[in-house]
Parts: structure tokens; sequence; C-alpha cells
């Protein structure tokens, strides 16, 4: 049965509200009923996503910054990070709808083990086409559970690691920044000599719009440098400053010098300093 707004007299849906669509008012959880945190968010995009997830199950959310003295029925909210919370009477809903989707909440070892089951060797296995359906699983989770991911398919060999690059690929492909750094991240971390062609794959088979996140994402790759500095070398003469810029911060990123290139300079003046790089690299 629903509910009566306390200050306009609206008629509230069934869910718990944090406040009247029509007036704003606070609304108060239904009596006996709190708030607790659900999942920590590694930012303020990844709380979104997390919400639309329960939005999807009916399960009403809110999300607050712990820097923020937050309250809700009396309770301070002051934990660190991001956190997403859901009405106590909600909590297990919560968590099943989001385990349906491959999220991990508190990423014990059975959570994580069946998220491998259940998403990842299904997406191994079928190739590229999985690792399209995998990527807004993984951009679901936190960073602990990408490296936990990532270790998982470095077991797998070969063809774990190839997979891997497979992912960063579609993640800069669906314009997903979050991700793609962590996968980034999780694979310079690795001895992934079999992945020695991916930042020439990533600006290859990029779109123009999706140019300065593969940058971003290569500039990550230390263990690569070599080829690293290769693929964006040919990016300093881009038509778009942007691009260019992006890519001297990768190279002064991966080099720690930038041979005095300017991506705002005068045409004459980037192709000298272009040149220097090319012989660089060389």
């Amino acid at each position: 049965m629903s509910s009566s707004c306390p200050e306009c007299k609206a008629d509230l849906p069934d869910e718990s509200v944090e406040a009247c669509p029509f007036c704003g008012k606070a609304v108060p959880l239904p009596k006996g009923d709190h708030l607790v945190p659900l999942i920590q968010a590694e930012s303020l995009a990844h709380a979104n996503l997390i919400k639309s997830l329960l939005d999807g199950g009916r399960i009403p959310s809110w999300i607050r910054n712990a820097d923020s003295h937050a309250m809700w029925g009396g309770l301070a909210i002051l934990e660190g990070g991001i956190l997403v919370l859901v009405p106590k009477s909600a909590e297990e809903q919560a968590r099943k709808v989001l385990c349906a989707r491959g999220v991990v909440c508190e990423a014990t070892t059975e959570e994580v083990n069946a998220m491998l089951e259940d998403h990842v060797s299904p997406a191994l296995q079928a190739g590229r086409e999985g690792a399209t359906r995998l990527v807004p699983i993984l951009a679901a989770n936190n960073k602990e559970i990408v490296v936990r991911v990532v270790r998982a398919l470095q077991r797998k060999g070969e063809e774990g690691l190839l997979f891997l690059g497979s992912l960063l690929e579609e993640s800069v492909s669906q314009g997903d920044d979050w991700l793609s750094a962590r996968l980034a991240e999780s694979i310079d971390g690795l001895d992934a000599s079999e992945l020695s062609d991916l930042p020439v794959r990533l600006i290859g088979k990029t779109s123009d719009d999706r140019l300065v996140l593969a940058i971003s994402a290569i500039a990550r790759m230390r263990r690569l440098r070599k080829e690293a500095v290769r693929s964006l070398v040919p990016l300093l003469q881009h038509h778009d400053m942007s691009v260019r810029a992006e890519a001297i911060e990768g190279l002064f990123s991966l080099e720690g010098f930038d041979l005095d290139y300017e991506p705002d300079a005068p045409d004459q003046e980037r192709m000298q300093a272009v040149e220097r790089w090319q012989s660089h690299i060389q």
C-alpha cells in the first residue's frame, strides 16, 4: 500500500524513496528500517552504474560520499569511499540482484568463484564476443575483483592473456575509461610478452573519438614501454590537438622527457620535434 508525502500529501510509490518526486520533501523509511552500505564504489560513475542495476531490480538505493556528513533516519554515514546504500529490509534482495548480474559485493572466495564460473569462463570460451559481454560486468565491479579476474585469466596461459588484450580493446571501444585504466594497470603487472602488439592494436582499431582513451591506457603499460612508445609517436602528427596533447603526455609518462614537442606549436616546429622522436625510437 502506497504512503503519502508528509508535506504535499501526494501518493508515493510502494518502494522507499529518499524524497517526494513532487515537492522534494524528505520521506522517511518505513518504521524500523534504516540504510546500510551495500557496496563501496570506485568512483561516482561506478556508483551510478550499480544504482542503475538496482533500479532495474526495483531496489531503492542511494549514493553517499563519506566525505560529507550524510544523515538518514538518525544514522550518520561516515565510512570511507563512495557508498551505495539500500534499506536494510532490501539488502538480501539487492545482493541477489547484483549477484545475478555478476557483481561481487563483499569479494568473498565463494562470490568470486561464482563470478568466474558463471561469467568469466563462458566469456573466455566465446572469444571476442564474450569480451564484449564481459566488459559491462567487470565495469560494475571494483578494482579488487578486476585484479582477481586478471589473475584467473593469467592462469589460463597464452589464451587467457590474449583474452585480456581483447577485454582492454573492448573496454576502450565501449568508452569505459575506469575499466580500461584498471585493465591496463593489471596487464602492466604481468609478464605479458604475448601482448607486445597490444599498443599498436589499440591505436589501429580505435575510432578517433576513443583515441584519447586508448592513449591513456597505453601510457600505463610500462612493461611494454618500447612498443607503447612506438605506437604513440605517430599520433604526434594527428589532426586533433587533444589527441596530440594526450600522446605527448603519454610519451612523457613513459620516457620522462618530451624532446621539446608542443602539441599546439606551428606545423614546422612540431615536425622538427616529431623527427626527433622518430630518431629516438629508431
